[in-house]
């Protein structure tokens, strides 16, 4: 038998798990750790092969704060930076960021050299097995001690290491943390996931001393989740120095104008740990910061249209300061000197929150003339989506919805006869946003201080003449000359109720016009109506039917299907879809009506909502005009003005499903969305 002294202790794994409990980690950055060992393979990267921090030097803070969570605060009584445990680290981000394998840098190391729980959630069950098959495939590489050595131990969505468990998570489940602690938690897309997820997972760390909770998501909409847990922190920019005068600037697309409780950031204080930090300005006091913007505005060709290739090769970047041209050649050198510094000096301590753009990449599909050609394209489409999406994927900014309520001031704003005239110029965020004038003059200041700032903003006159309801102010769209005007008319139906509004389309097939209302008890009178009213058309003097009706089919689907069957054709049902139903319909599409030998139209309510009260009677980026005497009827003004948004649970701004008297409202609705539909290829 062999006594305790023979035994080999270099072999024994509790002499192996002592030492390594006891051996320090490795003196270096967890960045500069993973350029050694990380090795991604083809099925996780864009460019595989061994990491390189290098490609992506912004995320290497964000790994410090996971192996040493400190930042520094200002303290007006002792009049100087102090060092404040970090809880939470908010990153507002685009997405070309390279923020999401800078926290699985974060996770290998913990595996590898401090064992403890880990929680990573992200908005669906596919993507967390993703991450977790991309995890595990670079496990391979590590300590392999870092195994239990039993195959059961690695689950799907559930690893037992060494010492730790590491969890994934693919919902927004409150129930799915439920019992689950771990001083390191991720939450990835925040927006997709909603902002529930952030006090489901800021509650799981709360038993453990010098817990960390990483927030990374391309924003939405302003307010939303990921957008308030930024405003909530130091709201970190990423500067970079100009090559040419070295002023110290972070990138944006449009010039930007912002209140900073800091003197110029060229002149930092060094503190006792090497960090660079401004130097805040006496309580109270602040500065306007200026940053630069991107040029494109010379790249067009004799006939004043764009010319892309030239936008593709010859866009730079305008220095804040010295207004010389950065090249994309510059894009290197600057990038390897940037430095993240806090633009808010009154944050919550303990929180740091970073917004990174696209703009510092140098991926070949960010350069910054691919950036401006997919700004133009966005710009100048139909689809206010796209110019959304720019704004959260390419600047990593959030979109400022301009409504949370329909009032009376709207439709008064849109009644016919007034001449307004419109500017679509940057705010001082940079997003584009129609600015409404009464005089003429005014706008037309803006559009030529917008276009000093390399902005295209054209004044755009628009006006309809005055008109009494019940005639039309204009000789409206016709195919052609033997084609009927176009006339639309909209219908909601109830139980003891069916509403209906008539509108008219202007030439330009952009704008339109409402030219009568009235209140009947059942869908064979709108048929009625629909086949034997008409309108007079004062400039031309011809009185013209209305052209095709589109008619609420949800609460008397019966009644409505036969009265769209009488009417020949010229009616057609129409079905709101809400909620998960609305999934697989973005806008609208075409349902055959089981028993019945025609189809109905079903439709998205959300955005056929967005397109009549954001798009025309908020922005007026289409037109909706009302009669002068719209007024003499208070109950048709009410009802259009029932409309209100709420926040639901991932705090998403969306249309109240439970508001009631909107029936007129619901009736314009329905008119707009069956003019969209017919026009979805004539536009």
């Amino acid at each position: 038998m062999r006594c305790a002294l023979d035994i080999d202790w270099n072999r024994s794994l509790v002499a192996a798990a002592i030492s390594r409990a006891f051996t320090p980690p490795p003196d270096k950055p967890i960045w500069y750790w993973a350029d050694e060992v990380v090795l991604l393979k083809n099925e996780d990267a864009a460019e595989p092969g061994p990491y390189r921090s290098s490609k992506t030097p912004w995320t290497r803070r964000i790994q410090d704060l996971i192996r040493v969570p400190q930042m520094w605060v200002w303290s007006w009584k002792l009049n100087c930076w102090v060092p404040v445990p970090v809880s939470e680290v908010d990153v507002r981000k685009s997405s070309q960021s390279g923020f999401s394998e800078a926290c699985l840098n974060g996770i290998r190391w913990v595996v590898t050299y401090r064992p403890r729980n880990c929680i990573y959630a992200i908005d669906s069950a596919d993507e967390a097995k993703k991450i977790a098959r991309r995890l595990l495939r670079s496990f391979q590489y590590l300590d392999r001690s870092i195994f239990t050595g039993d195959p059961d131990d690695l689950k799907i969505l559930e690893f037992q290491l060494r010492g730790m468990e590491l969890l994934f998570y693919g919902s927004f489940s409150s129930g799915k943390f439920a019992n689950k602690q771990a001083p390191l938690t991720f939450s990835d897309e925040v927006e997709e996931h909603g902002k529930f997820i952030l006090g489901d997972l800021a509650s799981r760390k709360k038993t453990s001393t010098g817990g960390l909770q990483v927030n990374l998501s391309k924003p939405k909409l302003k307010g939303g989740p990921i957008d308030q847990a930024f405003e909530s922190g130091n709201q970190e920019e990423f500067f970079v120095p100009c090559p040419h005068c070295n002023h110290r600037q972070f990138l944006t697309f449009f010039p930007e104008e912002r209140e900073v409780p800091f003197h110029d950031y060229n002149d930092l204080l060094t503190l006792e740990d090497g960090t660079q930090m401004p130097r805040p300005l006496p309580l109270g006091e602040m500065r306007k910061l200026k940053t630069g913007r991107f040029v494109f505005e010379h790249c067009k060709n004799l006939l004043g249209k764009w010319d892309r290739l030239r936008v593709l090769n010859e866009t730079y970047y305008e220095c804040a300061s010295c207004q010389q041209p950065i090249e994309e050649h510059h894009k290197r050198w600057m990038i390897d000197r940037g430095l993240w510094l806090p633009t808010v000096i009154d944050a919550a301590p303990g929180i740091v929150s970073q917004q990174m753009s696209d703009f510092y990449s140098e991926d070949s599909l960010s350069t910054w003339g691919r950036i401006a050609n997919e700004y133009i394209e966005s710009k100048h489409s139909e689809n206010i989506q796209k110019l959304q999406e720019f704004y959260n994927h390419r600047c990593g900014k959030p979109w400022a919805e301009e409504a949370n309520a329909v009032v009376a001031a709207d439709i008064k704003t849109n009644l016919a006869g007034r001449s307004l005239w419109f500017v679509d110029a940057p705010n001082t965020s940079g997003q584009i946003v129609r600015n409404i004038y009464s005089d003429e003059a005014s706008a037309a200041r803006l559009s030529e201080a917008a276009s000093l700032r390399g902005a295209e903003s054209p004044v755009i006159h628009s006006v309809c003449p005055a008109y009494s309801r019940g005639t039309v102010p204009w000789d409206p769209y016709r195919k052609d000359s033997k084609s009927h005007p176009t006339l639309i008319l909209g219908s909601d139906v109830g139980g003891n109720y069916a509403r209906w509004v008539v509108i008219a389309l202007h030439p330009n097939l952009r704008d339109s016009a409402v030219i009568d209302w009235g209140a009947e008890l059942d869908p064979d009178a709108i048929r009625e109506i629909m086949l034997t009213k008409s309108w007079l058309v004062p400039s031309t003097g011809l009185a013209c039917k209305a052209l095709s009706g589109w008619i609420d089919a949800r609460y008397r689907p019966q009644d409505v299907y036969r009265a769209c069957i009488a009417s020949r054709g010229f009616l057609v049902p129409t079905k709101g879809l809400g909620g998960a139903a609305a999934i697989n319909v973005k806008l609208w599409s075409y349902v055959r009506v089981p028993g019945y030998n025609f189809s109905e139209l079903h439709y998205n309510d959300q955005r056929a909502k967005d397109a009549l009260y954001l798009d025309r009677l908020k922005r007026m980026r289409k037109r909706l005009w009302f009669p002068s005497d719209v007024q003499d009827d208070p109950q048709f003004v009410f009802e259009m003005c029932q409309e209100k948004q709420k926040q639901d649970r991932r705090g998403f701004w969306i249309w109240d499903d439970e508001v009631s008297n909107n029936h007129y409202g619901d009736s314009v609705k329905e008119a707009i969305l069956g003019t969209d539909y017919m026009l979805r290829r004539a536009a």
